[in-house]
């Protein structure tokens, strides 16, 4: 369960998405710094260059970009939800900003893949 559009609009998952089938979709994130805002995943294979991406690792093509008008992103959304309804597609990463991160304020964010939690020894917790 992850908080969507309000603090009080706890939502259930009902699923996750592959990541070859991200490319155009339309999906939203909630962030603890910007709430909630929205954008269109651009590249379902991305791989961060900017410093200190990965901090103690090479970073790979295995995050999603996302872009958007109405987009925002701020330092204290990281670890966010990223979702489309009730199906999750990962958890916020990072981005680039402008000004104070508002609605419009993120040239870019990029998420990672729920199915990547697998791969990084943590996993998810489905409350019943």
């Amino acid at each position: 369960m992850f908080y969507g559009e309000t603090t009080g609009d706890l939502r259930e998952v009902h699923g996750s998405q592959a990541q070859n089938e991200m490319y155009g979709e339309y999906v939203c994130h909630r962030g603890m710094a910007t709430n909630y805002s929205c954008g269109t995943v651009t590249d379902s294979y991305y791989k961060p260059v900017y410093s200190g991406a990965c901090q103690a690792y090479t970073c790979n093509y295995e995050f999603v970009k996302i872009e958007g008008p109405g987009l925002a992103c701020y330092p204290g959304d990281s670890g966010g939800p990223v979702f489309q309804g009730l199906i999750a597609y990962g958890f916020d990463k990072g981005g680039s900003w402008t000004n104070m991160g508002g609605p419009g304020d993120c040239s870019w964010a990029i998420f990672t893949p729920v199915r990547k939690v697998n791969s990084m020894n943590v996993s998810l917790f489905v409350h019943p």
